[in-house]
């Protein structure tokens, strides 16, 4: 069998199919709230800005600081 064609790890499903059980699950949920709206959530859940990054960082710092005092 091959592999998928989404992720191109996994083995396709089934002969005929084009991904994996994995990213046939990702496929469905994007069908039922729309590519979009799925991109939109992945963007804001797994993805950081140049901000985020920065509050990150202060925050570990300022964690330290207060553990070291």
């Amino acid at each position: 069998m091959s592999v998928c064609s989404f992720c191109e790890i996994e083995e396709k499903e089934f002969w005929g199919s084009s991904f994996c059980k994995t990213c046939s699950s990702i496929k469905n949920i994007a069908k039922v709230y729309s590519f979009e709206k799925s991109l939109e959530i992945l963007r804001k859940v797994c993805l950081r800005n140049e901000t985020q990054l920065e509050n990150n960082i202060k925050r570990e710092l300022e964690n330290k600081r207060s553990s070291i005092i």
